[in-house]
């Protein structure tokens, strides 16, 4: 997802990851894919004398920090179809599978493009789209009338423009 998903990281990116398996989401295989993640993910951000490699954000994923680490392929159809809220739809606009299995990937590939091809309610869209935007704007406002990604205008609001298009 985010930079990397949209293949625009910089030296100051952070990683925004989803992980999903194929199978069964029942207690073994959770617990698994668990642990698996966690050695993925302490792979790529563990300290370094130079710093971690990457920051690594799995907040975009299903339920957020109170979800599993890992879903299974019909608990992400299931979420993004029924209870995801308008950001974390948006957010899939820039996902895409970066390893794993090419037919898993083919098959996540596919459900992402049905999910923003749905139709849906554009006024409502439209409104959680702006309200998402100014919570953004009050979090985390620009520094200066030259920072060019936070600043009214900027980087941030192309992609919002372009995600609400895209939905």
């Amino acid at each position: 997802l985010g930079r990397l998903g949209a293949m625009e990281m910089t030296a100051a990116s952070d990683i925004d990851i989803m992980f999903v398996y194929d199978g069964a989401g029942d207690a073994e295989a959770t617990q698994y894919y668990g642990r698996l993640v966690r050695r993925v993910v302490s792979a790529i951000a563990s300290p370094t004398e130079e710093g971690p490699l990457y920051e690594v954000d799995m907040q975009l994923r299903p339920s957020g920090s109170k979800g599993p680490v890992a879903v299974s392929f019909a608990a992400f159809e299931n979420y993004y179809r029924n209870d995801a809220w308008t950001f974390e739809k948006m957010a899939l606009s820039k996902a895409r599978p970066v390893a794993g299995d090419s037919a898993l990937g083919a098959r996540i590939e596919r459900e992402i493009a049905s999910i923003l091809a749905r139709p849906r309610d554009c006024p409502a869209t439209l409104r959680d789209i702006d309200e998402m935007r100014e919570r953004l704007y009050a979090s985390r406002p620009a520094r200066s009338d030259f920072d060019l990604k936070l600043v009214r205008g900027g980087l941030v609001d192309i992609d919002f423009i372009v995600e609400a298009a895209v939905l």
